[in-house]
């Protein structure tokens, strides 16, 4: 039987994918970048909900609070691949 892989609102999506292009596809353990840094295809408050939801869902890790900075997790990764966004 297949994994079921968790639903993943869009805007959730479009910050992974920004974080992603952002970094050059390194995960945590090598880089954070600046939320201010990121083309993010949202207005402010929905970039900070859809940050705020991917971090407490383990996709991103986030720096400070309110969170300034993030990565890309492993698990956040995987989200992007089991969707097909990435390779």
């Amino acid at each position: 039987m297949k994994a079921k892989t968790p639903r993943v609102p869009r805007p959730v999506l479009d910050v992974l994918l920004a974080v992603y292009r952002a970094s050059a596809g390194k995960t945590h353990h090598r880089y954070y970048i600046s939320v201010d840094r990121l083309a993010l295809p949202l207005n402010r408050e929905r970039a900070k909900a859809a940050i705020l939801l991917a971090v407490l869902s383990g996709w991103l890790a986030g720096g400070g609070s309110p969170v300034h900075s993030v990565a890309l997790t492993d698990e956040g990764l995987g989200v992007l691949r089991a969707r097909r966004i990435i390779d």
